[in-house]
C-alpha cells in the first residue's frame, strides 16, 4: 500500500467518525478510496494545506466544515466529506443512522442549540483556515 492510499485510508476513518460517529468498514474503505481515485483532480495548495492539517488534527475537521460550507462549498474538504458521507449513507447496515426518527416537541430545542453552536464553529473555523 502507497503512503497516499495509507493518507486516503487514514481520511476515511476520520471523516466517518466526523460522520456518524462510528468506524468504517472495510469495504466503506474501499469504497472511498476508490471514489478518490477515479475522481482525483488538481488539488490547490491551500485545500492540499487543509487536507493535512486536517490528516493530523482530529479535531479541526467540524470548525473547517463548517467554515467551508459558508465560505468555500467546492473545497476539497467538503467534497470528500460528501463521498464518504454518501457511501456511508447507502449501505444496509446503517440504516438506522440515517433515517428519520420520531422526537418530542421538546427537541425545538437540541435543533436551535446545534444552530447556534454551528454559527459558533464557522466563526471559529474561519478564523482557524485563514491562519493555516
Amino acid at each position: 500500500m502507497t503512503e497516499e492510499q495509507k493518507i486516503i485510508d487514514k481520511q476515511a476513518r476520520q471523516f466517518s467518525h466526523y460522520l456518524v460517529k462510528g468506524k468504517p468498514s472495510k469495504l466503506e474503505v474501499d469504497l472511498y478510496r476508490r471514489a478518490i481515485a477515479n475522481h482525483e483532480k488538481d488539488i490547490s495548495p491551500k485545500d492540499k494545506k487543509i487536507l493535512d492539517f486536517v490528516d493530523h488534527h482530529n479535531w479541526s475537521i467540524g470548525l473547517i466544515d463548517s467554515s467551508m460550507a459558508l465560505t468555500k462549498p467546492q473545497s476539497e474538504l467538503r467534497r470528500r466529506l460528501l463521498i464518504m458521507f454518501s457511501i456511508l449513507e447507502c449501505m444496509p447496515g446503517r440504516y438506522d443512522q440515517f433515517i428519520p426518527k420520531r422526537r418530542s416537541h421538546w427537541y425545538w430545542f437540541t435543533i436551535l442549540y446545534t444552530c447556534m453552536v454551528s454559527i459558533l464553529k464557522a466563526g471559529a473555523g474561519t478564523i482557524l483556515v485563514k491562519t493555516i
